[in-house]
């Protein structure tokens, strides 16, 4: 992608890493700009997330959050902005986001958001969290298998 390309080219320009940084923070301001797509703010994120700064990775999936609105709302996006919040040590704030993404994201695409969650629960949860998970997630195979019943 050339917007990466020229990103590159001002990370390996002159100057101090703060500097290469802020130039590389309002060349993804320009892209976004041009580019209003859920796969912008994640590239922006992971740029941030690569360079160690988490609480500006949070700021660009919160101003996804905003800005697209319905459109955020994949599985994808919310995964990565959990597992930003785990790798912050903030996991209630991944837990609230799971839950979000569960009642936001189409049902038909959320397995794979099942499964992280799952996941998430059983390394930072506790039984009765991981038992509400498995149950959830029985309740919507199940209200899905009626709907395919009654469809036929």
């Amino acid at each position: 992608m050339t917007w990466e390309s020229y990103i590159k080219l001002e990370i390996r320009c002159g100057g101090s890493q703060e500097d290469k940084l802020n130039r590389a923070r309002k060349i993804y301001e320009r892209f976004i700009r041009s580019h209003k797509k859920l796969d912008s703010y994640l590239r922006w994120s992971k740029f941030e997330i690569k360079y160690g700064n988490l609480s500006r990775a949070r700021e660009v999936f919160e101003r996804c959050l905003n800005e697209l609105g319905d459109d955020a709302h994949d599985s994808a996006f919310f995964i990565a902005f959990a597992n930003l919040e785990v790798r912050a040590k903030e996991t209630e704030r991944a837990r609230t986001i799971y839950k979000f993404a569960l009642d936001h994201v189409p049902k038909h695409l959320t397995q794979d958001l099942f499964q992280h969650y799952l996941l998430f629960e059983k390394t930072h949860g506790k039984q009765d969290s991981i038992d509400t998970v498995i149950r959830s997630k029985r309740r919507f195979e199940c209200e899905e298998e009626l709907k395919k019943t009654n469809s036929r």
